[in-house]
């Protein structure tokens, strides 16, 4: 079976509790193409990503068999965010912003299943719904990148409601802060 993963990939700048800084490749191309990939998937991603993103980076997809489709590099630079962590959560900011995936990055793909997990509102609805309503296969969406935004100081924060729908989706993933976002509760019992 294949899957196809449409989401950016990201250049993360940790800084743990302890000050020490890691620059980690991230995003759901890398952990959920080897989450799909062990599960026996083919792996197909849809990504943006600069210049910026070394060869060591690139060859992390290569060696882990996740086939990035057409290899899709841009002018802008890799998505980046330096995330904080603190004992108890995390504060995530924007370092630089990746290019939008297109209707034409996606047009052409045959797959069995689609995962939808925008970073940060990189796939535009009309791409969301143009895989939604492509066929009848199966589509998961990750909306954490609907449901973020920019603050000031490039500090990222949750919206308080979305201004599209998520019909006709047959699965979502949604952490509590997504899920007041999208359904403006969390309380669902």
């Amino acid at each position: 079976m294949k899957i196809t993963i449409i989401s950016n990939i990201a250049l993360d700048r940790i800084i743990n509790q302890d000050g020490q800084i890691i620059e980690s490749l991230g995003g759901p191309p890398c952990y959920c193409g080897l989450t799909s990939q062990q599960f026996g998937f083919k792996v197909e991603l849809v990504s943006k990503f600069g210049k910026d993103l070394k060869d060591k980076h690139l060859s992390f997809f290569k060696e882990n068999d996740l086939n990035l489709h057409k290899n899709i590099s841009s002018e802008k630079p890799t998505t980046r965010f330096t995330i904080k962590i603190m004992q108890n959560s995390r504060e995530i900011s924007l370092s630089a912003r990746g290019d939008s995936i297109s209707l034409s990055d996606v047009e052409n793909i045959k797959t069995d299943c689609w995962l939808i997990s925008p970073i940060l509102d990189e796939i535009p609805e009309e791409v969301l719904n143009y895989v939604i309503h492509k066929d009848d296969k199966f589509v998961m969406l990750d909306p954490q990148g609907y449901t973020r935004y920019v603050g000031n100081e490039g500090r990222i924060l949750t919206r308080k409601g979305l201004d599209f729908s998520l019909q006709d989706i047959d699965a979502i993933k949604f952490d509590p802060d997504e899920l007041e976002c999208i359904y403006g509760t969390t309380d669902f019992i």
